[in-house]
This record gives structure tokens, C-alpha cells and sequence, in this order.
């Protein structure tokens, strides 16, 4: 007899109820997940109640911030309106949020320890034309084990720079500048623009750099080149020499390295006590403050010597006798006059001054009440003492680590005749180092700052500057 297989004889086979029957496996399962659960809830709520968030940190903080403070709260918020959904109290807890309302909260938090701000008090500027600012963690990212929070990536410059939109339409700078690696970058703007150099000083370094110059002996030998170690030439490094940091170098000043070649001598009659073998020289100075200096030396030398007064032109004698002549006498006050007035010429117009300043007189020199010294306008050198600034430039890392001559870079001085020459590298020469695959870095941060610095206020935990230069052996 055959079997009879229909659906509803199948469908009674099959015991409904194994579903509600758990196995002892199972319900060791389901009690020992709910047991994480619960005690990972309740793990969370103590840690908030405690203020225990640093569990929730993605790595360390960078130095500088770790010797400030571990407390995460001291740099994030919590939500405190009613009116924040979950999602906003998670990005306020996050450092690379970029949303208008959190971007206050975090940057006050960062502020409150960075107080070099710009005039508004609560932002740090980049400039007054920008069309938006961006958050501080959105460029300093934290917990990331960075080497540096400063080393932005070129993505944070480029989102404006790459195609440059300002309030005004205006812009001082190039509008599209992509990277540096591929050489996306123009040239500098100084040299871009052809402008020359407008200070008001004669000066040729062409002239200074030949052999044989006058004076040369005594001012290396000042330098400490004398004897074995003299030279035939003035070098680089005489006159330019780097300053404490060894980023820029010092000023060049008359007393360090003009005096020696360029003595302010006055009067033959004058020797210096410190060199018995060389005159007397005036003040690099005001020309007033040459005047008084002019003045008390020629007092001292008029009351040392009277001879100089010597004797005048004969005249008659006053009186009813018969005529005799007598020989009149200067007062010293007028040989004083006389001298000063003589030396300041010398120095002021021809000899000394003139040379390298830019000399005028304010009246046609007809003589006049008051000093000649009076009348003489010397033309503020106006020397710039920083030529690129809107980036920054070390030369004790060129120097260092490159080995680099002056020349490798200002090649153009050697043959420049004139002031108005800007002996600046092109960016060209740059490119042979910092490119993408060479030895040298390439991001906008090696030379580009974001922040206007003006008026800077040291921030806790900050590292003070260095006492003494970097050092100059090895890379």
C-alpha cells in the first residue's frame, strides 16, 4: 500500500514549540551578553560622572599641550541645551569638527590658553580680506602622535590659496598658488614686481668684494684676519653675519662695519687717545649732535693752545695821537665758529657723510644765523631689515645642512653696482632643493605662517627662545 505524503500530515510531524525551548548553551549566551552590555553602560556612566573621557581619546596628546593639561574637558564641550541630538554632542567631542556652532566653542577652549589673538579678541587672523576662517583643530589636529601641531598639511592652505576668493575682490597676493613640489608656486612677489631698492645709501657691493681696497688691513685686523690670516678681499661673511637665532642676519652698522674703511676724521690736529696713530673721528650721528661734538673739541684745543688766535689785520689806532697800527685779535668764540664750521663742511657735504648718505641742505647755503650744521638734512636710509615678509627663512638650515655658499644663492651680488639692486634668489634656485622628490621639504608651512603674530603674548607651557644658536655641524 502506498505511502500517503500530503502537506498537512508533514506539517503535524514537526514540533512547533522548539523555538521556546532554549538549550542550557544558549541561556548562558543571552545572560552572559546581556551582563557586557549592562556593565559596559554601566562603565560609561561612572566614567562620565567621574569625568573619566580620556577612554574615548584616539592617542596622545602632542607635547606641548600634555605638559599643559590631560583633562579632556579643558578642550572639549559637552552638550548643554536641551535642543542637541546625540550627532551634535559627538562632534562637539571631536577636534576636526568644521560646523559654525561648534567652531566657536572649540576655538574659545583654545584660545583661552593661546592669547596672542588680533584685534576682535576672540580669533587669530590671517587677514582682514579673508572670506571665512577656519576652525583651529580643523589645521591642528590632535591626537594623531603628530611631531609637530604647526606642520599643517598644504590641503588647509590650498582650500583658499588654490583659487583665491576675498571679501573685497581684491587680493595682494597671487590668486592661484597650488603647491610647491610641482612647482605651482610663482615667483617671489619682490622680484615679480621688478621694484627696486629704495634705500637712500650709495653702496655697491661690486666695488667692496675687489682686491685692495684702502683701509682693508685695518678692519680685518680688527675682524681678527691679521697678520697670517689676512686676505686681499673683503668676503661675505665680513660685513654679513647671522644674528642669535640664525635665521636672518644682524644688521649691518657703521661702528661694526663701516668705521674701519670710513673714518669720520675732522681736523689733522686731532689724534685718537685709543690710536695714537690715527686722528680723532666724530660721531656717526645726528648732524646737531656732530655740531656739539665739533664744538667742545675745538674749545679744548683753543684753550690748550692761544697761539691759534694769532693776529689780526693792522688798523688805526682810536685816539687823538698820531696814527699807529696795532694788530687785531680774534675772539675765541669766533675761531671756534670758524673751525666748527670747517670741519662740518668737510664731513657733512664732501669728505665723509656725503659719501654714502644722501646729503641736502634746507636753505641756500649763503651763511645765516645758527650752526651750518643746522641746515643739513641726512635722508633716512630706510633700509627694509626684512625683505620677504609674508614667509619665513632660515640660514643656519641652508648653511648647515646644505653646506651652501652665500653665493650659491646670491650669486648677483659680486657684479652689483648700484642700491637699487634687490640681490635676492629667484625662486628658480629654490626649486633645485625643494621639490618633490629632492632633500628638502616642501609644504607651504616650511616658509608660509598663517597666524599675524603682531603683539604676541607668550602662551602657558610655550618653550622659551633658545639662548645660543642652533648648531651648525651635521644635518
Amino acid at each position: 500500500m502506498a505511502r500517503e505524503r500530503t502537506a498537512k500530515a508533514l506539517a503535524e510531524r514537526i514540533d512547533l514549540r522548539y523555538v521556546r525551548d532554549e538549550s542550557p548553551l544558549g541561556r548562558r549566551l543571552r545572560l552572559l551578553c546581556w551582563g557586557v552590555c549592562l556593565g559596559g553602560l554601566t562603565w560609561a556612566v561612572v566614567l562620565a560622572i567621574t569625568n573619566r573621557f580620556d577612554i574615548y581619546s584616539p592617542g596622545s596628546l602632542f607635547d606641548s599641550h600634555r605638559r599643559v593639561t590631560t583633562a579632556c574637558g579643558d578642550c572639549h564641550s559637552l552638550p548643554t541645551r536641551v535642543g542637541d541630538t546625540l550627532a551634535t554632542a559627538k562632534l562637539r567631542l571631536l577636534p576636526k569638527d568644521r560646523g559654525p556652532r561648534l567652531t566657536g566653542a572649540l576655538d574659545r577652549n583654545c584660545i583661552g590658553c593661546h592669547v596672542d589673538r588680533d584685534h576682535h579678541g576672540d580669533r587669530w587672523i590671517h587677514h582682514d580680506n579673508q572670506t571665512f576662517a577656519p576652525s583651529c583643530a580643523s589645521c591642528h589636529v590632535e591626537h594623531e602622535s603628530r611631531a609637530s601641531l604647526v606642520r599643517v598639511e598644504d590641503r588647509s592652505c590650498t582650500q583658499c590659496h588654490a583659487d583665491l576668493k576675498t571679501k573685497t575682490g581684491r587680493a595682494g597676493c597671487e590668486r592661484v598658488v597650488e603647491s610647491f613640489r610641482d612647482r605651482g608656486h610663482p615667483e617671489f612677489a619682490v622680484l615679480r614686481s621688478r621694484s627696486p631698492d629704495t634705500s637712500r645709501i650709495s653702496f655697491g657691493h661690486r666695488f667692496h668684494l675687489t682686491k685692495g681696497l684702502r683701509n682693508l688691513a685695518g678692519f680685518l685686523e680688527i675682524r681678527g684676519f691679521g697678520g697670517a690670516n689676512a686676505r686681499d678681499s673683503l668676503t661675505c661673511t665680513d660685513c654679513h653675519t647671522p644674528d642669535r637665532t640664525g635665521r636672518r642676519m644682524e644688521p649691518v652698522t657703521y661702528s661694526r662695519h663701516c668705521a674701519a674703511c670710513h673714518p669720520l676724521e675732522f681736523d689733522d690736529r686731532f689724534v685718537s687717545s685709543g690710536n695714537p696713530g690715527r686722528a680723532e673721528v666724530a660721531p656717526h650721528a645726528d648732524p646737531m649732535i656732530i655740531h656739539g661734538f665739533l664744538v667742545a673739541r675745538f674749545n679744548e684745543y683753543v684753550g690748550r693752545h692761544p697761539g691759534v688766535l694769532g693776529g689780526g689785520d693792522a688798523v688805526e689806532e682810536p685816539g687823538a695821537r698820531p696814527w699807529r697800527p696795532v694788530r687785531s685779535r680774534r675772539s675765541p668764540d669766533e675761531w671756534v665758529r670758524s673751525q666748527v664750521e670747517k670741519a662740518e663742511r668737510g664731513l657733512l657735504l664732501s669728505q665723509r657723510c656725503a659719501v654714502c648718505h644722501h646729503v641736502s641742505l634746507s636753505a641756500p647755503d649763503a651763511g645765516g644765523p645758527g650752526p651750518f650744521a643746522m641746515r643739513v638734512r641726512l635722508a633716512p636710509v630706510g633700509m627694509p631689515t626684512r625683505w620677504f615678509r609674508q614667509a619665513r627663512f632660515s640660514h643656519a638650515a641652508h648653511l648647515a645642512t646644505r653646506r651652501l655658499e652665500c653665493a650659491s644663492c646670491h650669486g648677483m651680488a659680486s657684479t652689483s653696482s648700484s642700491t637699487a639692486d634687490v640681490n635676492l634668489p629667484s625662486i628658480q634656485i629654490c626649486f633645485k632643493c625643494h621639490v618633490e622628490k629632492g632633500t628638502a621639504g616642501t609644504r607651504c608651512v616650511e616658509c608660509h605662517v598663517y597666524h599675524d603674530r603682531t603683539g604676541r603674548q607668550p602662551s602657558p607651557g610655550a618653550r622659551p627662545a633658545p639662548d645660543k644658536p642652533p648648531e651648525r655641524s651635521g644635518p
